[in-house]
This record gives structure tokens, sequence and C-alpha cells, in this order.
């Protein structure tokens, strides 16, 4: 290992751990003028961001396209500081910030039913408070795909190993062990909106562009009796809490055939966008691989 990386891995572990005891409002505001300063910097994220954008939206006009990528910037960046917090204080800590939670009886009548649960998790608001929420309910398996600084990992990596948390690698092994949880009854919980390798996935439209999509969500509801659920936590400024959401999937996830599934899988993730645009992760390249035929998008 070289001097640099070694130097880039305590660094980046020590400004984790020192934002990380800021309170949650400074850490937001910090956010939103670092998702400007990428913005006006016209750095790599806004161009991918305003890509994504374009893409997906092409109704909208120059401005609404321009609000809204500012806009998403602003709280990506806010979602990643928050999430420094809540790696480091306890998940009661982290649960006193969400103020409601939308149809909750849908999750609570799943639980009591015991025939497995998956939920859906995008990248939409922030998703590790979603599953600081989950966790009161249930305890969850979840694939885990280590951070390339081994000292930025351990943090997170520990954040995410607390009591009724089970992470699992993202290879064969942890697979089967997903089966295994809903086969049992248990609960597993997926970030389904991430390219998978060529391999383990199939196109599918999202936001009415074909983007490579994981096949895995659909064939754990094809080899187990489990449920589906969608779930997403949301920051609302007007009156700065956080509300959970908890939605039914589009009911064609459960079909055989994976193409009308994964267009499913897909179309669920859109509806739960849907509730706040700005905050969904728009910086993360969906679109990398393309159909055969078609050109990139990402220039």
């Amino acid at each position: 290992m070289s001097f640099s990386h070694k130097l880039k891995n305590h660094l980046a572990a020590f400004i984790i751990r020192t934002l990380g005891c800021l309170p949650l409002s400074w850490l937001r505001l910090l956010g939103y003028g670092l998702g400007s300063l990428f913005w006006q910097t016209k750095s790599s994220v806004r161009k991918v961001c305003e890509t994504n954008i374009a893409t997906c939206f092409p109704h909208l006009t120059t401005a609404e396209k321009k609000s809204l990528g500012l806009a998403s910037l602003r709280q990506s960046a806010a979602t990643l500081l928050e999430m420094m917090g809540f790696w480091q204080h306890s998940l009661a800590y982290g649960r006193t910030f969400i103020k409601q939670v939308h149809q909750e009886f849908l999750l609570d009548q799943a639980l009591a039913e015991k025939k497995g649960l998956l939920l859906i998790l995008p990248h939409l608001g922030n998703w590790e408070l979603t599953n600081h929420y989950i966790t009161q309910k249930t305890p969850i398996v979840a694939l885990y795909h280590p951070a390339k600084l081994s000292k930025v990992d351990q943090l997170i990596y520990a954040a995410r190993t607390r009591p009724a948390t089970k992470m699992v690698p993202t290879n064969r092994a942890g697979v089967k062990a997903l089966y295994q949880t809903l086969r049992q009854g248990g609960t597993v919980v997926i970030l389904p909106d991430q390219e998978p390798e060529l391999s383990g996935g199939c196109f599918a439209d999202f936001f009415g562009v074909s983007a490579l999509t994981g096949v895995l969500v659909p064939r754990l509801l094809q080899g187990t009796s489990a449920q589906c659920l969608c779930i997403f936590t949301l920051y609302h400024a007007e009156n700065k809490k956080f509300e959970t959401y908890i939605t039914q999937p589009d009911p064609a996830i459960y079909d055989k055939d994976l193409t009308k599934a994964t267009r499913a899988l897909n179309h669920s993730i859109e509806q739960c966008v849907e509730k706040n645009t700005a905050q969904y992760q728009w910086t993360y390249k969906r679109f990398k691989q393309r159909p055969e035929g078609e050109e990139k998008v990402y220039r």
C-alpha cells in the first residue's frame, strides 16, 4: 500500500469521524453548501446529474432541469453528511428524527404473516435512517459491498452490523443467505436501483429509458413465498423532519416472466421517486450499460 493511499485512507476516516460529531442541522447546512459548490464548479457529479435528468425528463424546460439538478446535488450531499452522523450515533438516536410513518400497517401486517418479507429500499432520501426504523420492527439481512478505503469500510461496516442487522457478501453465499432468510420468514432489505453485471440483469424501462436492472429481487420472490414492500425516508424542509413511507410495489413484480417483473420493479421505484424527485440519487450512472446498438448516455 502506497503512502498516498494510506494518507487518503486515514484522512477520510478522520473527516467522517469529525463531521459525524456535528449536529444534524449543521451537517445538512454543510451539505447544501457542498452541493452548491459541486454545481457552481461544473463538477463531474453535476454532469452526471444533469445527464440523468435530461434523459429521464426531456419534457422539462431548461430552467426546470437546472432547478432540479441543483436541488438534487444539495440533497445528495446533505444525505451523505447526515449518514456520517448516523453512523456514529445509536440506532435510538437516529429513530428520534423520524416524526411520522406513512402506511405503517402494511409493514405490521406483512411481518405478522411470517411468510418472509422483501423490502425494496431505493437510493431515495436517507436510506441509512430507513434501516434504523426497520430494525426497530424486525431483524434484517442485507447485502454489503466493502468500501474501497479500509478505514472507511470499518466505520461503515460497524455501523451497519449493529443489533438486528446482518450483512452478507455480494456473492453466491450472500444470495443463498437471502433465500434462507425469506424461506424462514425473515426480512431482507435490497437496494435495487444500481447497475448489476450484465450476467445478473436484463434491460427494463426506468423513467422511459432502458436500464440494465438486477433480477435478484424478482428471483427472490419467485423462489420463496415472501411478500414485497417499498420503503424510504424523506426529509421535509418545511418542518425540518423526516418521514418514512411504506408502499405496495407494482403487482407485476411477482410475475414469473423476468422481463415483466424487472419492469415492475423499476415502475415501483419510479412511484417512490415521484414523492420527491430531488431526493433521488441522480449522481449515479444508472444508464452506463446500453442495449446493443444504442448510443452511450455518458460521454
